[in-house]
């Protein structure tokens, strides 16, 4: 392990502020050995492995196997050396092509040598879901000793990208080669981490920059990580559904984990592996069906979780509103209760329910790679208030939605916004961060990505009227730094939010030497459309961006 950590970038670890333990949740955790503040680094983690993902989610992009960027199908071709596998088609400017990129080297020279079928002039499919499995078979034997040695899943839905490589093989992998492709598979679906590296910026006009660019537009919004990832150290971190740590990834995408909150000495250091905003039924079936646990932290035991009442369903009996909650949270059989009139709602009827939500929500979402458009959402919400409770965890995620398409959509650029839609994101990302607040959320990056977004929508106001900077300036200055606090080292991260942080930090300096002078008055935001990239000469104009950082993403279900 400390061999791959030296040779691959990671830090060394000198008196670290953790340690490898045996954990009270199961098998080995890590905790803090200090006391820990917000902020606080924990550890970098270069991976061990990264490759493309194994499922068929429409909303995950294709990535090019040598330079593991999104990309669009257009912008690939496959690999002249004969594999199948996707690389870019042009090359960017003093860049090799992709096909020569070492970390393809191994899994081309595997393939080759087994042969694949189908048409050599087009990628495939099949092997680029196979992909990562036949890259982890190429890893030094040093590092695939790390992997055997890593917890592994073991059931019939485990390893199925390794039927899926036989069926494109004109020969087979010896036997020993096939044990390990699936053993890695079963190894990736109990510790892989989902993430996405930025697609290149390469400057070229017409080339695949701007064909990502465009394709970042169609589909902006929370991404779905195109990759996984394998960290030895962050992989040993157990789950909490409120966890103490944050992750992001830097530019040469090792995992970073810092403290969301403070951390005392001898504290179990912990990842979410669902996602933050859902009920606890939800993330707790989610956990049974994907990583074959049942949670039981403190926020699955508060049938409230903090107040929020994500889990909330529709009291059945009419009139009365009150919030249908878990009365045994812990129990998947136990019964329902209303809080306002007391009914006791049977298992199998919450379920029904949950399932007619779910059923309401698919008639939403009818294509699952576009986002349905903010007019769609709002419409949604009001046509089922009745049955969606205001503080159940789909209207709360929709309601995301709704942030992250304001301002940043083709045709709901921030300059283009009415003064309702741009109070409503105001209001929304309002309630969303109380929402967090209430689940101890401390500095995760869903919260830096809100205030991120404050800012913007704060700047927007006062570029329409100047007179309210002086009554905004405070918060709208704060929200930055704490965003770029949370979120500036993250591969992720919005960019402009380097110069959105310096001009705050130069506005601060100038009250501060000038207190009898009127507040600057903020820079008019350029058009969303456009994409500086991160500290150029661009940046000097630069307003909002077109494209947020993605939402903190759980470890992938793989």
């Amino acid at each position: 392990m400390g061999r791959h950590l030296r040779d691959n970038g990671g830090p060394p670890h000198r008196d670290p502020p953790w340690e490898i333990v045996r954990s009270p949740l199961g098998g080995r955790g890590v905790v803090a050995t200090r006391d820990l503040q917000p902020d606080d680094l924990v550890l970098v983690d270069p991976p061990l492995m990264l490759g493309p993902r194994a499922g068929t989610d429409p909303a995950t992009p294709v990535v090019c196997v040598g330079c593991l960027r999104p990309c669009a199908p257009a912008e690939l071709r496959a690999c002249p050396r004969g594999c199948r596998l996707p690389v870019c088609a042009s090359s960017r400017p003093r860049s090799p092509p992709c096909e020569d990129g070492a970390c393809h080297a191994g899994e081309c020279g595997l393939l080759r040598r087994w042969g694949v079928r189908g048409d050599a002039g087009q990628w495939s499919d099949a092997l680029l879901r196979a992909a990562a499995a036949v890259r982890c078979l190429a890893l030094p034997p040093e590092q695939r000793q790390i992997l055997a040695s890593m917890q592994s899943h073991h059931g019939r839905q485990h390893a199925f990208e390794v039927g899926l490589l036989l069926e494109s093989l004109e020969a087979s992998p010896s036997p020993e080669e096939e044990r390990f492709m699936r053993l890695a598979c079963c190894v990736m679906d109990a510790n892989a981490f989902r993430m996405t590296l930025p697609a290149a910026e390469d400057g070229d006009g017409d080339g695949g920059a701007a064909g990502r660019q465009r394709a970042d537009a169609e589909t902006w919004g929370p991404l779905v990580g195109a990759l996984r990832g394998l960290y030895p150290l962050g992989a040993l971190l157990n789950h909490e559904c409120t966890p103490n740590t944050r992750h992001s990834y830097d530019s040469r995408g090792r995992m970073v984990i810092r403290a969301a909150r403070a951390v005392a000495r001898g504290e179990e250091l912990t990842v979410t592996y669902s996602a933050l905003l859902w009920g606890s039924p939800a993330r707790r079936q989610h956990l049974l069906r994907t990583k074959h646990f049942l949670c039981a932290c403190a926020r699955c035991k508060d049938p409230t979780e903090g107040g929020t009442l994500l889990a909330a369903l529709p009291c059945p009996a009419r009139p009365c509103a009150g919030p249908v909650l878990p009365a045994s949270p812990l129990s998947l059989t136990g019964p329902w209760r209303c809080s306002g009139c007391g009914l006791h709602v049977p298992a199998d009827r919450a379920t029904l329910l949950q399932s007619v939500l779910g059923g309401l929500l698919r008639t939403l979402h009818r294509d699952p790679a576009l986002p349905p458009a903010p007019d769609a959402v709002l419409r949604f919400l009001e046509d089922n208030r009745r049955l969606l409770p205001a503080t159940n965890h789909i209207t709360v995620e929709l309601k995301a939605d709704v942030v992250w398409a304001l301002g940043r959509k083709p045709g709901l650029e921030f300059a283009g916004l009415t003064a309702e839609q741009l109070q409503l994101k105001e209001s929304l990302i309002r309630e969303l961060l109380a929402v967090l607040q209430a689940l101890r959320a401390g500095r995760c990056s869903l919260s830096g990505m809100l205030l991120y977004e404050l800012h913007c929508t704060l700047l927007e106001r006062c570029r329409r009227d100047p007179g309210l900077w002086p009554s905004v300036a405070a918060e709208a200055l704060e929200s930055i730094e704490v965003a770029h606090g949370i979120l500036g080292e993250d591969n992720a991260a919005p960019h402009d939010l380097a110069v959105l942080v310096r001009r705050a930090r130069q506005r601060r300096a100038a009250s501060s030497d000038h207190p009898g002078e009127a507040s600057p008055r903020p820079p008019p935001a350029s058009s969303p459309a456009s994409r500086p990239r991160r500290d150029s000469a661009a940046d000097v104009t630069g307003g909002p961006p077109s494209a947020a950082p993605a939402p903190p993403e759980a470890i992938a279900c793989l």
